[in-house]
């Protein structure tokens, strides 16, 4: 049939352009000027006819202009490209058509997908078109707007819109073999694409996998942004993204449920409903760089799956929280701020994680800057920086349940004034908390290759020469003391009557740690302050002329104990803590404060917390006081005291 003519088509860089002539929609044939195809209402079966034609001939360029309505669905084939000719170029479906499917569609989807089969619509070019669901005048039948089975699909600047269902859907196989056909790897291809105004998810995407998504956008649709899922054997929606922008859609910006997703430069604001998360980990592998999630009920919430990486996230004025963490092997760095009541939580009541690293600046939150969610939390480890001040004074929330055997998780906490400052769960006086060197003095002993190391105010402080050096799988490298055979041995720090320095009195507020583990049968073990210079070896570490407090037990006890005295002439006082004497690693700390009269004690074994305040019976303000870990045998048996790390501190020395 005779078209517009070759005088104007003398040469034309399509094989078809498609457009409605004012009474019908007609395909012109760019080679031959003859118009090819028509229909008086449906422009789906021109375009159809046309793109049947040109992939049967081995592929070709197909040209849109104007709106295009459509009452059946268009199906794409392989080997095709279409373009829009100018701006307004869309596919659009027609008012009061309930279509079953999708507007565009792949050939063959309903026999391939769910298959997991490594054929499909392949080499596919979409460019500068919008693909428009015209749900205003579509409200039965949740049509898709684009979907496909298949791989090597290419969409710059498409548009798909106002679906009632989902916006864009995507599947192929889970194979990593690149496919035969077309001789193309499985990549499908996303530049300036956008999807929006839809009732259903955003995007759905379940392959092909490694596809390469670029300056795209999802925004106000009425379910998730975007699903990305995984089923082995079946399909793959595994991707990676450049420049993402995710707003006003429901319950989820990104839903990663299996494969892996990769991205640099990701945002995900006022994501709203019940869930309202930016971004959601779930049986996936999640890594990338500059995230951000604002506006939203939670910033990111990591659930389960393999590893998860975010790097240089920002994190901001979400309602809820900033940061969720229930599963294993997680690094997050970045700045994690006034996300309601909580900026990251690790671990639940009944959740447990392990291998976390937390790096940045964490501040602006009601209930708690971190919250420490399960007191089994193992591997914690990390630097961040806290700030409080009169509405935001928590730093972490159940601090004193931190188990310092397994984790290594260091902060730095600011306050402005009207903030609490808080270290190891106490909080602290203005004094107590000066940095200063000239304020407190600190010293330390810790295990290096083969070698312990004293410095400070443990650098004077008597050891036994025979350590041996034991490695172990949470602590790495401890310091043992063996008494050896010889019943009634002591071993240990200050475990000869020589050497013992007596450098503390109450009034320079001393404190110590100790993190160790000794052998608990047919052993006395007596850990803290006296004012003996040689710790006897007997049932009764406190004489009634003596002074201290000591942590630990004698050869009788079951449990840890609390010894102390006052030198008064009366017996010592005996506190059972009501822990079994511990076959691990365990911590005690003990704080005094002089203003007070007071001794704190703190102990945690596994997930144990005994903590005390003494308040009678205890040291005065001018006994000096010299400082013990020590382990005695009462049988002769090589008994052990492995120490991981001892610290003392004390705001100056009298």
């Amino acid at each position: 049939m005779p078209g517009i003519g070759l005088s104007l088509f003398s040469k034309t860089s399509y094989d078809y352009l498609i457009y409605y002539s004012g009474s019908r929609y007609e395909a012109l044939n760019g080679n031959t000027g003859d118009i090819d195809y028509t229909h008086v209402n449906d422009g789906a079966v021109v375009l159809n006819s046309a793109i049947t034609a040109v992939s049967s001939a081995g592929g070709g360029i197909i040209q849109i202009r104007g709106t295009i309505l459509c009452r059946s669905s268009v199906i794409i084939k392989d080997i095709v490209i279409i373009k829009g000719a100018a701006e307004g170029a869309s596919i659009k479906l027609d008012s009061a058509i309930n279509l079953t499917g999708a507007l565009v569609d792949s050939f063959n989807f309903a026999t391939l997908t769910g298959l997991g089969v490594t054929g499909g619509v392949h080499h596919v070019y979409i460019e500068n078109l919008t693909i428009d669901g015209n749900r205003s005048n579509n409200t039965t039948i949740p049509t898709i707007g684009l979907r496909y089975y298949g791989y090597n699909w290419h969409l710059n600047n498409v548009h798909v819109k106002e679906c009632h269902g989902i916006g864009h859907y995507s599947e192929w196989a889970t194979d990593p073999v690149n496919p035969v056909t077309g001789g193309a790897t499985m990549n499908s291809y996303y530049d300036a694409f956008v999807v929006n105004n839809c009732d259903g998810i955003g995007w759905h995407m379940r392959g092909p996998h490694d596809s390469q998504i670029v300056n795209c956008a999802i925004y106000s649709c009425a379910s998730k942004a975007m699903l990305i899922e995984y089923v082995a054997g079946v399909y793959d929606g595994s991707c990676e993204m450049t420049q993402m922008h995710i707003w006003d859609c429901q319950d989820y910006g990104i839903h990663t449920k299996g494969g892996n997703l990769r991205f640099r430069g990701l945002t995900c604001e006022s994501i709203w409903g019940p869930s309202g998360t930016g971004l959601v980990q779930e049986g996936s592998t999640v890594t990338g760089v500059n995230y951000e999630a604002y506006l939203c009920a939670k910033g990111l919430l990591i659930i389960s799956g393999g590893e998860t990486l975010f790097s240089g996230s920002f994190i901001h004025d979400n309602t809820s929280s900033g940061v969720e963490i229930y599963k294993n092997n997680v690094i997050i760095d970045g700045v994690i701020t006034g996300n309601g009541a909580k900026g990251i939580i690790v671990g639940s009541s009944s959740i447990q994680v392990a291998n976390v690293s937390l790096r940045g600046y964490i501040y602006g939150h009601t209930t708690a800057q971190i919250d420490w969610g399960n007191s089994t939390n193992k591997g914690i480890s990390g630097n961040v920086i806290m700030y409080m001040d009169s509405t935001h004074q928590t730093g972490i929330l159940n601090e004193s349940t931190i188990d310092l055997n397994t984790n290594s998780f260091t902060y730095e906490s600011f306050a402005d004034g009207t903030g609490v400052r808080a270290l190891g769960g106490r909080p602290l006086t203005s004094a107590a908390g000066a940095k200063s060197p000239f304020a407190k003095k600190f010293g330390q002993l810790y295990v290096g290759h083969n070698i312990v190391v004293t410095d400070g105010l443990y650098q004077n402080v008597n050891q036994t020469i025979a350590a041996t050096f034991v490695p172990d799988q949470w602590e790495g490298i401890t310091a043992q003391y063996n008494t050896g055979t010889t019943t009634g041995t002591r071993a240990g720090l200050n475990s000869a009557a020589s050497g013992i320095v007596t450098l503390f009195t109450r009034t320079s507020y001393p404190s110590k740690k100790t993190h160790l583990k000794a052998s608990n049968t047919g052993t006395r073990f007596y850990g803290g302050f006296s004012s003996l210079t040689a710790m006897p070896v007997t049932d009764t570490p406190l004489g009634n002329t003596d002074s201290g407090v000591i942590v630990g037990w004698n050869s009788t006890d079951v449990n840890i104990k609390i010894y102390r005295n006052d030198g008064t002439a009366a017996p010592p006082t005996a506190t059972d803590t009501g822990i079994v004497k511990p076959a691990n690693f365990w911590t005690y700390e003990i704080v005094s404060d002089d203003i007070n009269g007071t001794f704190v004690v703190n102990i945690v074994s596994g997930a144990t917390l005994y903590t005390t305040t003494l308040t009678t019976r205890v040291p005065s303000s001018t006994t000096r006081l010299a400082t013990y870990d020590i382990i005695e045998n009462t049988d002769a048996v090589n008994q052990t005291l492995q120490i991981d790390s001892a610290i003392l501190e004390s705001r100056f020395i009298q």
